[in-house]
């Protein structure tokens, strides 16, 4: 869920990639006391709740900074609280967390989980649902803000395509991208630039690799859907319908094998 932070360190909490939608609750109307009392307030979001923030307050604030992040659509916290629940079941113990992305060479770059007894393992089975567009809400396949005409002061994500675009940055572990949409925002990173090793494109050439169209349902998402209203897909076997709906065809299996050899071949 939303929450804030007035220093550095408890702004770590709010790190590393969570593929969920968060639960606004009264955020915007906090947003709107801080502001009243003369505080500045950096409110992150995803681009729709960005904008509905603006829609909330019906005016500019001076000391209000709009920070989007490039959202590839929002997936349902229902399906989430399922899948860790048969996680749970599965291994008969509790999930204290839960990483959807890492750099841990250990846990080779894949989503994992952490056991109530500190043991972990890895599960990608939500990952490839998201990436499949299985289990994002019904309005994300008709976003009206993922278009180039940005709607917050400033837009962060990730740089994907680094490797094709600027191949001396790509260190492999990934690069960051910041947008920068606003007078207000340029003043913001006027502010903070010498502090950070940057390059500077253009929008075109940043969105080239990343997302910035609507997305497609997938063809049995409201069949999947469908399933967790008549109680027939559960806590108890989620994972299995996850794995049956975004099952990879033996013939794209092969094409993505063929595609990795051809790139080594290259490399070499």
């Amino acid at each position: 869920m939303h929450g804030y932070a007035t220093t550095l360190k408890d702004c770590q909490y709010f790190s590393y990639s969570k593929y969920i939608r968060s639960d606004l609750k009264d955020t915007y109307k906090k947003v709107e006391e801080f502001l009243k009392q003369d505080k500045w307030v950096l409110f992150t979001g995803t681009p729709c709740q960005n904008y509905g923030l603006k829609m909330y307050l019906r005016k500019d604030y001076k000391k209000l900074i709009l920070c989007e992040i490039i959202c590839h659509s929002n997936p349902s916290p229902k399906v989430f609280h399922l899948y860790i629940k048969n996680i749970e079941k599965i291994n008969k113990k509790k999930v204290n967390n839960y990483y959807f992305r890492n750099k841990n060479e250990k846990m080779k770059n894949q989503p994992y989980v952490i056991f109530s007894d500190g043991s972990t393992k890895i599960y990608n089975e939500f990952n490839k649902a998201f990436g499949e567009m299985l289990i994002s809400r019904p309005s994300c396949y008709n976003c009206q803000f993922c278009d180039l005409n940005r709607k917050a002061d400033i837009t962060i994500g990730d740089f994907w395509g680094i490797e094709k675009v600027f191949p001396k940055l790509d260190d492999k572990k990934g690069i960051s991208l910041l947008c920068i949409n606003s007078e207000k925002g340029a003043e913001e990173f006027e502010r903070i630039k010498s502090k950070i090793d940057f390059l500077e494109t253009e929008v075109t050439t940043a969105f080239k690799y990343n997302h910035h169209c609507n997305v497609k349902p997938h063809k049995k998402r409201d069949i999947f859907f469908k399933g967790i209203s008549d109680g027939i897909i559960n806590e108890n076997n989620i994972i299995k319908y996850m794995n049956k709906y975004v099952k990879v065809p033996l013939y794209k299996k092969v094409i993505n094998k063929s595609k990795r050899v051809v790139k080594k071949i290259i490399k070499k």
